[in-house]
């Protein structure tokens, strides 16, 4: 009896060791990322280390599941700019095109529209994992700022 059950121990381990694998490369589904990247006036002497967070983000990222990063641009008249959230790269997992553009970054005038940069960035997110579900199990937004809002209208 010990020795049949060593002996169909190894064959069940393995047939377990196949059906998890088989059931883990099923579930095995893509992340959509949006990566937020604050390079509005108040972060102006901490921008350094905002792009090093940036690019450490993206390497970790990358390999997951396509990236849309989003920084700000200004927007208006010169007397009341707003820095308001445009996208910069999307949908990507080439981690060489977001380093580029993360070195390509400054710091822009105008009032934050943080929140609804926020809420720009989780629509973009989740209208792209909505578009096929089948291939984006997760999505996530990094948030790379100092949380200031000074003119967000929601």
């Amino acid at each position: 009896m010990l020795k049949r059950i060593l002996f169909n121990l190894p064959s069940t381990l393995l047939l377990t060791l196949v059906l998890f694998h088989i059931a883990f490369a099923q579930n095995e589904r893509k992340v959509a990322y949006g990566i937020l990247i604050d390079n509005t006036g108040s972060l102006r002497t901490q921008f350094s280390e905002v792009s090093m967070i940036s690019k450490e983000i993206v390497e970790l990222a990358h390999q997951r599941g396509p990236i849309s990063l989003c920084n700000f641009k200004t927007q208006g008249d010169e007397r009341t700019p707003l820095a308001i959230a445009t996208s910069g790269t999307e949908w990507s997992q080439d981690k060489n095109l977001f380093e580029r553009y993360i070195d390509s970054l400054f710091v822009v005038p105008g009032r934050t529209t943080l929140m609804d940069a926020i809420n720009s960035v989780a629509e973009q997110v989740s209208t792209k994992a909505n578009l096929d579900k089948a291939t984006f199990g997760d999505k996530i937004i990094f948030l790379i700022t100092d949380g200031e809002d000074t003119a967000s209208t929601i």
